[in-house]
């Protein structure tokens, strides 16, 4: 496990994210949220874990990430939310058929991912939230490791893990959570990201300007208010890979430098390392397109700063 300081600098960052309080009275007064508190297990003093799902149009795969909640070993209460943003296929139906286990589900026309992700925070009541995408699971025990990870360090406001990358149903590469490295890149895993409901509280959500880096905005907004994060190094969730990040990544790293910018206004600090990853970005996409995509790899598990540990051969 590895807690890392706060990112310090003589900037303030900005006003923070929309306020948990207006995304609970918006979700509140919104007529179209089912209920249902009978989805809540007793787990006596153990604290509720609320995990969110944001979903649109997969219900090929919104089964996996649900039976990964469903499956947890803790013993503690968890509450599930699901918010679907107007699905057209089979989606609806899925949610509807677990709807005996979910506390809380929607579906309707959000304003894109990060007010989606707002809406599921604001349908939550447990000390401890994480989000898990519709095409991501968790180990069966990963709400069991986090809870126990929350109170052996009870300093930290947000733990995190290693992801397991999947491609063609085959695991890849696996990605460690290196948080002491957010000034350079996202280096925490989103889907392994648990967060204390009072860190919430006190930066704001999602800010609903960013389409691609809303999650690195708000982890880099966490440290540079003096979050403490918990790493633990183990396996906490998975992901499929769809392409869409790889086919965006320049729009992904553009995205990464406003929030750099954002968060600390007037600092020239990350700017090498911004250009840095730009450079590396270049190179391992021509690589890839010339047939050479195991030196990519070879520099990534063993030269990279972010080193990845690979599950399969080229």
């Amino acid at each position: 496990m590895t807690v890392a300081p706060p990112i310090t600098d003589s900037r303030p960052p900005r006003k923070p994210g929309p306020a948990l309080d207006d995304a609970i009275a918006f979700m509140r007064a919104n007529p179209a949220v089912q209920r249902n508190p009978q989805a809540l297990r007793n787990g006596g003093d153990l604290p509720l874990v609320s995990i969110v799902t944001v979903v649109l149009n997969r219900e090929k795969t919104l089964p996996d990430a649900m039976r990964s909640v469903f499956s947890q070993t803790y013993r503690g209460p968890i509450e599930y939310v699901v918010v679907d943003g107007g699905s057209r296929d089979g989606t609806v139906e899925v949610i509807r058929k677990n709807a005996d286990r979910i506390a809380a589900y929607v579906s309707e026309r959000d304003g894109g991912i990060s007010d989606a992700f707002n809406r599921g925070l604001g349908l939550t009541t447990g000390a401890i939230i994480g989000i898990l995408n519709s095409d991501d699971w968790y180990e069966t025990d990963t709400v069991e490791r986090v809870v126990a990870e929350f109170q052996r360090n009870p300093g930290a406001g947000v733990v995190c893990g290693r992801l397991q990358y999947w491609n063609d149903d085959q695991p890849d590469a696996i990605f460690p959570s290196q948080p002491e490295r957010l000034g350079i890149d996202m280096t925490v895993n989103h889907p392994t990201v648990f967060v204390h409901r009072e860190v919430y509280a006190r930066a704001g959500l999602f800010k609903t300007n960013y389409r691609y880096a809303m999650d690195y905005e708000l982890v880099l907004r966490f440290q540079s208010l003096g979050v403490r994060f918990a790493s633990i190094d183990r396996v906490l969730a998975n992901m499929r890979f769809d392409g869409a990040a790889d086919r965006n990544w320049f729009r992904s790293l553009r995205e990464m430098r406003v929030a750099q910018r954002d968060v600390y206004p007037g600092s020239a600090r990350f700017a090498f390392g911004y250009w840095w990853k730009f450079s590396r970005a270049c190179v391992a996409r021509m690589l890839a397109k010339l047939g050479l995509g195991a030196l990519n790899r070879i520099y990534r598990s063993r030269f990279s700063r972010f080193r990845r540990t690979y599950e399969r051969a080229e």
